[in-house]
Order: structure tokens, then sequence, then C-alpha cells
């Protein structure tokens, strides 16, 4: 993407951050309404979770081939097209209420996610202060955590009171509204040039570079950590901590709050350090978690040990998204289209593993499932270092 021309970048990120907020609002939605979707479409709850699976595997598999394509035009025409395709397709679920219908919905949405926080990222990126493009896409990734922190639990407490129908419809015209604005936060911004074919090539090219997959490995190696606690967290509160249906929504405000911290503190460095970030949030996600297997289920343990795993948990989508594009610069909005993929990925096998550990250790042992990959990320991550360290040598060498 290009220079971009518009208001300033706070207005940029504010919009774009809305953006996304509503698209995580989305994302993560059914989780809370699974049982309500499975009584009125009249199916088994397990049939209801593909909701879920769908969206994510949509942004991991058409979400990079839809950046692609859609890299090629403006940076306002390509995040305008994913926030009125979006806003559609959440006004089609709320009028046409078939089970056949939504599971296309979140197809089409999760292809979404991948190209609007992509472009979006790489956008603010290049209209950031020299050193500032780390921290521009971590008040992207904001309006991400306000979703989760935000979003979801409203949604749900409004679906509890008007009914699915009306929250999905509610998006829809909110999502139109930020689609919108887009043009007006993003004017003049001119789309690559050069013969098509050439610029495609350019961008495909980058998978060949083995320090970006070894980049890309470590992140999705990270999400299956995370989502491997992350997804049964709940179940974890409510069983083992002993906590009511309010006070579970309580722990995941303050564990989202305790998000807010970590998204704040990781911007600070990202642009300064490349892998450092990843292996720090990394390391304290594992030390988090693999503590709950020591409390017994003691509240007050559990309860402060949410607060550097959220913080770790949000930190590491910013310091993976800068991670990856910062080794692909000639190619931002697609490396991070790849990290975006890469990490719904991540999300799937994270649920997968969780449940595998779950089954076999019990839910007070929620943690181990963090340990495997969360050590194959610094593992990783010590390597690529010491490759970095190692070229710097040799590049001074022969100053």
């Amino acid at each position: 993407m290009s220079k971009l021309a518009g208001t300033g970048t706070a207005g940029k990120t504010a919009v774009l951050a809305c953006g996304a907020a509503m698209i995580v609002t989305m994302e993560f939605l059914p989780i809370g309404l699974l049982s309500l979707f499975a009584v009125d479409f009249s199916i088994i709850p397990e049939r209801a979770g593909l909701l879920i699976a769908v969206f994510a595997l949509s942004a991991g598999t058409v979400g990079p081939v839809l950046t692609l394509l859609i890299n090629r035009w403006t940076a306002a025409g390509a995040l305008a097209f994913c926030m009125w395709v979006f806003s559609a397709a959440s006004i089609v679920a709320a009028l046409w209420p078939d089970f056949g219908v939504m599971l296309l919905v979140r197809v089409i949405q999760g292809a979404l996610l991948t190209p609007f926080i992509a472009v979006a990222s790489a956008a603010v990126a290049a209209t950031a202060a020299t050193g500032q493009g780390g921290k521009a896409i971590g008040q992207i990734n904001l309006g991400t955590l306000a979703g989760i922190v935000i979003g979801v639990p409203l949604a749900v407490a409004l679906t509890d009171l008007l009914g699915w129908h009306v929250v999905f419809l509610g998006v829809g015209i909110l999502t139109a509204g930020v689609a919108a604005l887009i043009p007006h936060t993003l004017r003049n911004a001119c789309a690559p040039s050069g013969d098509p074919q050439s610029y495609f090539r350019r961008q495909v090219l980058i998978l060949r570079r083995k320090p970006l997959l070894l980049h890309l490995a470590m992140s999705g190696f990270l999400f299956t950590a995370m989502f491997a606690a992350y997804s049964y967290l709940g179940v974890y509160l409510e069983h083992v901590v002993g906590l009511t249906t309010q006070g579970i929504s309580l722990a995941l405000f303050g564990f989202g709050l305790a998000g807010l911290a970590g998204n704040w503190l990781i911007a600070q460095v990202v642009d300064q350090h490349v892998i450092a970030p990843t292996l720090v949030t990394t390391l304290v996600l594992v030390v988090a978690t693999g503590a709950l297997a020591f409390l017994g289920g003691h509240k007050g343990a559990a309860l402060a040990l949410l607060i550097p795993w959220g913080a770790a948990h949000a930190a590491a989508f910013l310091a993976c998204q800068v991670r990856v594009m910062s080794v692909a610069q000639d190619a931002p909005a697609f490396a991070a289209a790849l990290n975006i993929a890469i990490a719904n990925l991540g999300i799937v096998m994270g649920a997968i593993l969780g449940g595998f550990v779950i089954r076999h250790t019990g839910l007070d042992a929620i943690g181990i499932g963090v340990a495997v990959p969360g050590f194959l990320v610094l593992a990783i991550g010590v390597c690529l270092s010491r490759i970095t360290n190692a070229n710097k040598h040799v590049a001074k060498r022969f100053r």
C-alpha cells in the first residue's frame, strides 16, 4: 500500500479500530450464543460449534488469497469493500435465520477478517512517523481488544434482551457506518502501480524466504499455545475455581483489562525489538498458565494469575503482527495476512489441543497444553535471534 492522505493518523486508527472491533465481536459472539443457536436452528450444540470453526478456517485459508487480490486497490477501497460486504452479511443473517445461511455468512465474514486487519495494519504503519509503525498497529489492535472485552459481552447481554436477530442487524448497521467513513479518513490513496502479474509475483515470492516462514511458524505455535488454555478459560473458572456466571463475566472483563495494559506495554517496545517481545510474552504465558496446575483451585491465586495471562495474551497479537511484517517490508499487507491466517489456524489447533489435554489430565492442568507449543515458540525465537545476530556480525566485518 502506498502512502495515504486524509485525516490525521489518530482519525485513521480510530475508524479502523472501530471496524476491527465490529469484526472481532462477530467472530467470538457465537461462543456465548451456541446454546441459543442450537435451540433456534434445532441442532445439537456440537454442530452449532461449526459457526466458530468455519470463521477461523475461512480466515486462515481464503483470507490471504482475498488480501492478495484486493491489495491491488487503494487502501480506502479495499477496507471499505470489506466493511460493506461484512455489513451486508450480518444483515442477511438477521433477516434470513437459517443454519445453512448462517454458515455461509460466517465463511464470508471470516474471509474478510484477514484482509481488513492486514490492509489496515499496513495502512497505518505506512503513515506513522519513523519508528512508530508498531505503535500505530497497536492502536488498531485496541479495536480487536475492545471487541473481545466490550463488544462480545455487550452483544450477549443485548441478545438476552432483544434477540440475536436484532443484534446482528445492529452490527450490520454500525459496520455500514464505518464503511461510509473510511473513504473520508483515507483520501487520495493510490493503488500500487505496475503490471498486475509482476505485482502478484513479487508478493507471492516472499513465501520463499526461510526467515519469514520461521516467523510464521512462531505465530502459529504461539496462537496454538494461547488458545489451548483460553478456549476453556470460562469452563476452568466455573468448575475448578468455582465462580458463578456473574463472577466469570467479571473475571473475563478483568482478563480483558489486563490485555489492554499488555497491548500498551508491548506497543512501547515492539518497534525497537523484533523477536524479544514475542519471547517475553510467550514465557509469561507459559509460566502463568502452567502455575494453575499447582493452585488446587485456589480462587485468589487463580484470579491473580489472570492479570499476567491476560496481558501476555493480548500482547501476543501485536508482537506477532509487527514481527512478521518487519521481515517482509516490501509486502507488508500480504505478510500481515499470512500471519493472521496462521494465527487463526493456530486458534483451531489450540482448541483441539486444549480439549485433548482436558480429557486426559483434567481441567486443573489446563496449562499443559500451553507448554509444548510455547517451548517451540521459544526455541524458534532463539534460533532466529542467533541467525540475526550472526548476520549482523558478518555485515560489520565486510563494511
